[in-house]
């Protein structure tokens, strides 16, 4: 996965070089917990979507992806026997 960048500073003067370095986001000092939520959803959906994309490139093997603890994680599915799901868990 490319690094991601976030920059956080205390000068607005600074957005459009970020953008230029491809930014993911541009947050201004100082940081609303509202505003620091918002990015961290954000990155949350980019790292969902960039799995999701991981696992429809490699064709020759069926994965699915679980998440777990603020994570993903990728699991072959020749590699599963069993699945269950009870209320908000899944048992493998």
């Amino acid at each position: 996965m490319p690094v991601i960048t976030v920059f956080v500073t205390a000068y607005d003067q600074f957005a459009i070089k970020a953008i230029k370095a491809n930014a993911f986001d541009y947050l201004l000092k100082p940081i609303s917990i509202k505003e620091l939520k918002q990015v961290e959803t954000k990155l949350n959906k980019a790292i969902h979507l960039k799995k999701n994309e991981e696992v429809q490139k490699d064709e020759n093997q069926k994965k699915i992806v679980f998440a777990i603890n603020n994570s993903y994680i990728i699991e072959n599915l020749d590699n599963i026997i069993y699945l269950h799901s009870e209320s908000s868990y899944i048992y493998l």
